[in-house]
């Protein structure tokens, strides 16, 4: 998976914001909002996954969130 990729994100997968600005770690302790999408959705990857980064950054509905990298799948 590359940024700009389409991805698939399954239902019932959760997304999370952070209090973090571009200069910071992304860290789960940080986190400021929280949604849990009921059905399956498309969204594009910002972020390519990493080997130490278990988060991946997305663009949902306009807004950037982190969602496990688990959850997404490649379109």
């Amino acid at each position: 998976m590359m940024k700009g990729d389409l991805v698939y994100i399954p239902s019932r997968s959760e997304f999370y914001k952070t209090g973090h600005n571009q200069n910071t770690k992304w860290e789960v302790h940080n986190i400021t909002e929280f949604i849990r999408v009921e059905k399956p959705i498309n969204a594009l990857l910002l972020e390519s996954p990493s080997i130490e980064n278990s988060y991946v950054r997305v663009l949902y509905n306009g807004e950037e969130w982190y969602i496990d990298k688990n959850d997404v799948r490649f379109v």
